[in-house]
């Protein structure tokens, strides 16, 4: 129980021994945008592509990753977010921005990306942050003011894969 390896519902096998899951080798697109060179960032649930000239390159360093935003940035290179945390080009690699579970990512009116990441557990309390430069964050502290001043939820609710997850990893108490 104490296993902090993947959970039971990332837990995976082969579609080809699932009946009705013929269309399964189709990748699904779970995030896109076009960067000022007109060249196409293409994030799926396995990876990232990018598309220029009609030929289509996988961006190694998110091989086996869930793409689940891009946000364009003042950088030539665009603001990658996983499940893992946000991903900016810098100086020749991939480097982790914002740590922790994403829940959006956004570029805003003047350009600077906004990227709201979270804790673990399905009620942690969530990072706002910002760059205005696709590489360095620092908290967005006009989205932490506004959540303060919200009404607290009348009826929250948690799924129950969540609940079992957070006690049997401890994450509950601690």
């Amino acid at each position: 129980l104490g296993y902090r390896g993947p959970d039971i519902m990332r837990l995976t096998l082969p579609a080809r021994y699932v009946p009705g899951y013929a269309g399964a080798a189709e990748r699904r697109v779970t995030a896109f945008v076009e960067d000022r060179e007109g060249r196409a960032w293409i994030g799926t649930e396995d990876g990232l592509w990018t598309r220029e000239n009609g030929e289509l390159r996988e961006v190694e360093h998110f091989h086996g990753q869930r793409v689940q935003a891009i946000a364009t940035a003042p950088t030539a290179t665009p603001v990658i977010g996983t499940v893992n945390g946000v991903w900016s080009f810098v100086e020749g690699e991939w480097r982790a921005g914002v740590r922790g579970r994403l829940h959006t990512l956004t570029t805003r009116h003047d350009g600077a990306v906004i990227a709201i990441s979270g804790g673990r557990t399905e009620l942690a309390m969530t990072r706002p942050m910002i760059s205005t430069d696709g590489v360095t964050w620092e908290p967005l502290k006009a989205a932490m003011m506004a959540g303060r001043q919200l009404p607290p939820s009348t009826d929250p609710r948690v799924s129950v894969t969540a609940i079992a997850r957070d006690l049997h990893t401890g994450f509950s108490f601690f």
